[in-house]
């Protein structure tokens, strides 16, 4: 049973809308964050960066969205495996088609659907198939989703990880400078006030969504991680697509970490010349790596992670903290 996700009546959503935009939106401010990202705002639970949602209106306006059947969305708490997920199911729509996969970079061809480019309008217009990316939960998405249209990937990793490559996002985005420390940050982690937190409802919505929803695969990171061909199979099976032994292996050493990081197409390198990286910090790209975290999170605050998660689980139940944490080793 999902306790976020709400049904709503036909009618009831729209005729609250106005209501809703009336009250004013709660609103967080990290001290250790510059610019517009420093603001967060509540809305139905979840943290979002102000900038973006000053109120309901763009939610509303994305559940309003109409989608196509052929529709695929893949989504993600950020910082989880989204580039990664996005190049995969790129290849797999397009028969491998390396050459149209450079041809421009993944956020032309992968659309933002939150974001205010190309914003709704620009993608009601597009032509074909569309594949669009999210960071939304999934009471957030539009409302044809949870009625079964379109197909909704869902990639979730090792909180511990989430947070320790969010940390570095967060200093290597211009529009944030995060300035604290990692404890800062993973103190802001852990009570959920972070863009797109809490991180523990965002990925249990989605796994519930799952076993109910025939439109939705919830993917783990370090699954994918560990045996890319298998879960490529699954994935290309989810989409309707048959694929030969020989392209199943041709995605899966095309979408390396290390092809990605090169690749000019899905590496971000993009963003620093549009100043949207400071060029001093990390890549947006950076390690990804199974079970990085033991090399910047103290002993004290891996337990905190843990008694956090174990709490949070124990509590709701359905997804168990041990299937949410695979100890797996990592094979690079």
């Amino acid at each position: 049973m999902c306790w976020v996700y709400i049904e709503y009546k036909k009618g009831e959503r729209h005729e609250k809308k106005k209501l809703r935009r009336q009250k004013e939106i709660v609103v967080h401010t990290d001290p250790h964050m510059k610019g517009s990202a420093a603001k967060l705002g509540l809305h139905k639970g979840c943290w979002l960066p102000v900038v973006l949602f000053p109120d309901d209106q763009l939610l509303d306006d994305i559940w309003d969205f109409s989608l196509r059947t052929d529709d695929i969305i893949v989504c993600s708490f950020p910082k989880s495996g989204t580039t990664w997920l996005q190049e995969i199911v790129y290849l797999i729509m397009n028969d491998l088609d390396v050459q149209k996969a450079q041809s421009a970079n993944i956020e032309a061809r992968f659309p933002y659907i939150e974001y205010v480019y190309p914003g709704l309008k620009d993608l009601s217009k597009l032509k074909g198939q569309r594949l669009m990316k999210s960071h939304l939960p999934y009471h957030h998405l539009p409302h044809e989703v949870m009625e079964g249209k379109s197909k909704v990937l869902y990639i979730a990793r090792n909180p511990k990880d989430v947070a320790v490559s969010y940390y570095h996002f967060a200093k290597m985005f211009r529009e944030s400078s995060y300035t604290g420390t990692m404890e800062n940050f993973s103190d802001s982690f852990l009570s959920g006030q972070v863009p797109y937190g809490p991180w523990v409802i965002h990925v249990q919505e989605f796994y519930e969504m799952a076993k109910l929803k025939r439109n939705v695969m919830f993917i783990m990171y370090e699954d994918l991680k560990e045996d890319p061909e298998k879960v490529i199979k699954q994935i290309a099976k989810f989409l309707g697509k048959d694929l030969t032994p020989e392209q199943v292996s041709g995605i899966a050493k095309y979408c390396t970490f290390e092809n990605m990081k090169k690749n000019p197409a899905a590496n971000y390198s993009w963003w620093d010349e549009y100043g949207l990286r400071n060029k001093d910090s990390t890549p947006f790209l950076r390690k990804g790596h199974v079970g990085d975290w033991k090399n910047h999170l103290s002993p004290r605050l891996s337990k905190e992670f843990d008694l956090h998660l174990q709490q949070w689980f124990s509590a709701n139940g359905s997804l168990s903290f041990r299937e949410l944490l695979p100890e797996k080793k990592d094979k690079e």
